[in-house]
């Protein structure tokens, strides 16, 4: 049986339980103080950074940047079919996967967190084969 045809099927079986066409477009009713935004355990390794995990939307965006910036890195980000990439550009160029824009930003930060400071890189002047 074509897709469209179960489509159409199921979508013509709505009314006639008595359901309105928009309930499969209802939007949630959980707040999002029932839901935390990041995972346990990614809020607990950046709230070691002094990232405050309780932050949403545009605020821990902002402070996840923020954070990233603190140790050296920069990065983009972007939106495919599946999830949000945020894409390290320094030191090294990394992709990071979320579900949401904070939790790609913040393995991003979690990358950098384990790499250490920038003076453990050991690219800083007067360190590697061409300055002995």
């Amino acid at each position: 049986m074509p897709s469209s045809i179960i489509s159409w099927i199921s979508l013509s079986a709505i009314p006639a339980q008595g359901w309105s066409r928009d309930a499969s477009r209802a939007t949630s009713v959980s707040t999002s103080a029932d839901r935390p935004v990041l995972p346990r355990d990614l809020a607990g390794t950046v709230a070691q950074a002094g990232v405050d995990p309780t932050l949403e939307g545009r605020a821990l965006q902002d402070a996840l940047r923020r954070a990233i910036a603190t140790r050296g890195g920069y990065c983009s980000w972007t939106v495919d079919h599946a999830s949000w990439i945020a894409t390290l550009h320094s030191p090294d160029q990394q992709d990071f996967y979320g579900k949401t824009l904070e939790d790609a930003l913040a393995w991003c930060l979690v990358w950098l967190m384990a790499k250490g400071t920038p003076g453990d890189w050991g690219h800083e002047q007067g360190d590697g084969p061409f300055f002995d």
